[in-house]
């Protein structure tokens, strides 16, 4: 499950490194620029809905962003973020770190998807994406922290593909969780950790490899 945390941190991360990336362009060039880059680094179809660069302040607004699972799994939504607000450091960015003031992030769905052969889409994506940003000429940026992270996660869904069953649906009902001063990734990684075993979601990210090691060790 720590693994999974940690890659839905950096996949996030690599949405807002992406959005920061082209932000001097005009909000609807910046708006395809980050889906295409997106679409090339996660191998996912992407959508977004409305971006919007501030002129007077460093903030990003975002609206309705979707990723989707591959083909393989469905081409169903993978991630739907109805809205995200960024603010972040200009001097740090200035020197190559990414220092955010203040993340403001709405998940409304993260839909888990499991084949006939007990495979799912998390390590799929999580796998893809590894190998798309080690490519030669992907830009990196120094992770400078969170100063204040507000989060509101609304459900998680899991199904099996051609199954019968309707989708378990988890709701999380968080709202306006605040994480503060999150110096390094390591501490994201670490609060988020925390948050997710505290609503109980283990069951949910769990990989196959892993819930098949410690259904052995129940045994």
């Amino acid at each position: 499950m720590k693994f999974i945390v940690r890659w839905l941190f950096r996949l996030l991360l690599l949405l807002l490194v992406l959005t920061v990336a082209a932000l001097l362009l005009k909000d609807s060039v910046l708006k395809e620029l980050t889906e295409t880059r997106l679409r090339q680094r996660t191998g996912l179809e992407t959508q977004i809905g409305r971006l919007e660069a501030h002129l007077l302040s460093p903030t990003l607004t975002l609206h309705n962003v979707k990723l989707f699972n591959p083909p393989e799994y469905g081409g169903t939504p993978f991630l739907e973020i109805p809205d995200a607000t960024l603010q972040y450091d200009r001097l740090a960015l200035a020197t190559g770190r990414l220092r955010w003031r203040l993340i403001r992030l709405h998940l409304a769905e993260l839909t888990i998807v499991r084949d006939a052969q007990g495979g799912a889409n998390l390590p799929v994506i999580r796998a893809a994406i590894t190998h798309r940003t080690a490519r030669p000429g992907f830009a990196t940026w120094r992770f400078g922290g969170i100063d204040t992270l507000n989060l509101t996660l609304e459900r998680i869904r899991a199904y099996q593909l051609g199954s019968k069953t309707p989708p378990a649906t988890f709701h999380l009902g968080l709202q306006n969780e605040i994480l503060r001063d999150l110096r390094t990734s390591a501490d994201v990684e670490k609060a988020l950790l925390d948050l997710v075993t505290r609503l109980g979601l283990g069951p949910y990210l769990q990989t196959p490899a892993a819930t098949n090691s410690a259904a052995t060790r129940r045994r």
